[in-house]
Formats: structure tokens, C-alpha cells, sequence
């Protein structure tokens, strides 16, 4: 809360003297871009704004800004009703945010400006690297209390990621969790194609050999394992792909993977595989926490059925206690319950509008 005032009046003193409709701070979390802060951006005009974020074409735009580390701008559709014909967007490399300028066009010298005003917001917001993979541990085991699932997985692997996209330069990366002898992919950013993407470990040669020892693995395009390395999501002058396992004692729990088009730089490689190692647990504790809440639904659900039928008394009824329940529980449309009768002589057939 202490630094959203001054940001605010950076925002608004570059918009005024850019001449700039509106501004706006956004952050992505969650795999959605969220407005942190905003200065002139009208009530009609912020959803407008979260929608058009929201599109895959605009996510993958916003997240290669913050991977090139560059200014850019792209024009307004008039069906976008953001009241301005072009959106100017210039990244906090440092911080995983943007900083949002609408207007009908911005001089070269309005831009400088707003590149100027970006570079304050940055230092601001930049955190030391000594604490850094600390705080992210901590933070990913914060519940969001105005969630459905306080401890909800994919959303703490998505701030996770972010992290590391705040710590080390990529074009695009995905975490992913062992189930059994695949990996599930929760999280990516800037590659939308490896969403919900299934790896199996035993069919892949490099997924196969860091499950096995354990290792961090990086593979460069001229290399023999650069077919072996799976391709979705990849840039066209991307030269090294990543992978770091998230290891617990001699379990592997899950896999960081990444890409980019320059080789690492200083210890930028040790503080990677620092924050790796410092946020595992707190990644294992979220998986726990999931599995758990997964559990207990079940068992809830289960005790609802139970009480269902015994309550009922009559078959209608408990048909259509039933269809309530699993309407409710999974979201379903159509439903077909076969139901023995009372003297086990009939099998009566019900459908979602309670009919026999």
C-alpha cells in the first residue's frame, strides 16, 4: 500500500504532461493481467481494459515486452472502448509489470518521458536479491482469502514463475507437477501453446535423464538434444532452452523450463538455481494443501449422497435432490440417474428434468 501513492502520482504527472488519456499499472498473476494502480482510467473504462488484456493475442504482446525488456505500442480497435487509438506499453524488467499509456499518439520525447518515469517505478519496486528467494517462499504460502481456494495450486505456481521471470530473462517458460510419471503444466508465461500441457517423463530423453540424476540441464540449439526438447511455445531465435528440477530430498516434485536467446550472464545461474531450491518446499506444502482440499471435496460429496438418500421419501425426490447435488458439484448440464426401487424389481431411469 505505501508505494501505490507514489506510483499514482507518477502516472498521473506523465500523463498530464504527455498528454496521455489514461495510465495504468498492471501486473500479471494468475495468467491474468490485474490493474494495480491507474490514473483517469473511467469505471466503464477498466473492465473494458481488463477484457482486452485478457485476449491470448494481447497476453502474448504484454508478456514479450516484459521479456525484451523494450517499449512498444500496437493500435486500438474501436470495438476495444478504451477511448484512445493506441496503446503504448513500457515493462518493469525488474518488477514483472507494465506500465499502460493510452493515447492517440505519443512524440518520441513522450515516450522518453514515459521510459524515464518507468525506470523510477522500477528501482522502487525492485527487491534486493538477498532476500528475495526468502520472500517468495513466504508469499507462496499466503492464502488468498477472496478466493474460491485460498491455497489455490495454479495460481501459487503462476506467482512462482513469476519470480523467476523477475529474476532472469526469458522469452517464455512453464512449471509444471509430477503426477505419477508425467508432468502436468500449471503455469506458463509468454507460451500460451504449452497451457495444460502433458509431458510423460519416460518419453522424453531429457525429462527421462533429470528425473533421474537430478540435475539442472541446459541445452543450446547447435546441440544433439535440441530435437529431444519439447519445441511448443518455442521463438525463432531462441538459442538455449532450460529445464531446472524442483527437487525435495531425492523427490522430484516438479520442473521450471524456459527459453531464451542469450547465454546466462554473471551469477544470474546461481540465483536461478538458489530460488529453485528455496521456493521447492513451499511448492510442495501448496501440492499438499491442493491434494488435501481435492480430498475433502470428494469426501464431502460423497457425504451429501449419503445424506440424499437416506433423507428422500420417495424416488422423485431423491432424483431430484440428486440432479441438485451433482449440478451443483460438477457444473454438469446433462445427467442420467438409474435408480433400483424399493422392491429391487424396477431400474427407473431419470434425466435432468426429472423425468421417468
Amino acid at each position: 500500500m505505501s508505494n501505490r501513492i507514489p506510483v499514482v502520482n507518477q502516472l498521473k504527472e506523465a500523463s498530464q504532461l504527455t498528454n496521455t488519456a489514461w495510465a495504468a499499472l498492471v501486473e500479471r498473476e494468475g495468467g491474468k493481467w490485474r490493474v494495480l494502480a491507474n490514473y483517469h482510467l473511467l469505471k466503464k473504462t477498466h473492465p473494458a481494459l481488463v477484457e482486452f488484456l485478457s485476449k491470448t493475442e494481447v497476453d502474448s504482446w504484454l508478456s514479450g515486452a516484459l521479456s525484451g525488456g523494450q517499449s512498444r505500442s500496437v493500435s486500438l480497435p474501436e470495438s476495444a472502448r478504451l477511448n484512445a487509438g493506441r496503446l503504448f506499453a513500457f515493462p518493469l524488467p525488474g518488477a514483472g509489470r507494465v506500465v499502460l499509456a493510452g493515447a492517440d499518439q505519443l512524440t518520441s520525447d513522450s515516450q522518453r518521458l514515459w521510459r524515464l518515469v518507468v525506470s523510477g517505478m522500477q528501482a522502487e519496486t525492485s527487491t534486493p536479491d538477498m532476500s528475495a528467494s526468502s520472500s517468495v517462499a513466504a508469499s507462496l504460502l499466503v492464502p488468498d482469502l477472496d478466493s474460491e481456494n485460498p491455497y489455490d495450486l495454479p495460481r501459487a505456481l503462476d506467482r512462482a514463475l513469476a519470480s523467476f521471470v523477475r529474476l532472469v530473462s526469458m522469452q517464455g517458460g512453464w512449471l509444471a507437477i509430477r503426477r505419477g510419471d508425467s508432468l502436468d503444466v500449471h503455469a506458463q508465461w509468454n507460451a500460451p501453446a504449452c497451457a495444460n500441457l502433458v509431458l510423460s517423463l519416460d518419453g522424453n530423453t531429457i525429462l527421462r535423464r533429470l528425473s533421474r540424476n537430478l540435475t539442472p540441464m541446459v541445452v543450446l540449439r547447435d546441440s544433439p538434444l535440441w530435437t529431444e526438447i519439447p519445441h511448443k511455445g518455442l521463438k525463432s531465435n531462441t538459442k538455449l532452452w532450460t529445464c531446472v528440477p524442483l527437487v525435495i530430498g531425492q523427490r522430484l516434485i516438479g520442473v521450471l523450463a524456459f527459453w531464451r536467446n542469450a547465454a546466462f550472464k554473471g551469477d544470474e545461474w546461481n540465483r536461478l538455481i538458489d530460488l529453485a531450491t528455496q521456493v521447492a518446499p513451499a511448492i510442495e506444502t501448496i501440492i499438499t494443501f491442493a491434494e488435501m482440499a481435492g480430498h475433502l471435496r470428494r469426501l464431502g460429496t460423497l457425504n451429501d449422497f449419503a445424506l440424499t438418500v437416506s433423507s428422500g421419501r420417495n424416488l422423485d425426490q431423491i432424483a431430484r435432490r440428486m440432479f441438485a447435488l451433482l449440478s451443483r458439484a460438477f457444473g454438469t448440464e446433462l445427467i442420467v440417474f438409474y435408480l433400483l426401487s424399493s422392491d429391487n424389481r424396477l431400474l427407473n431411469e431419470y434425466r435432468i428434468d426429472g423425468a421417468i
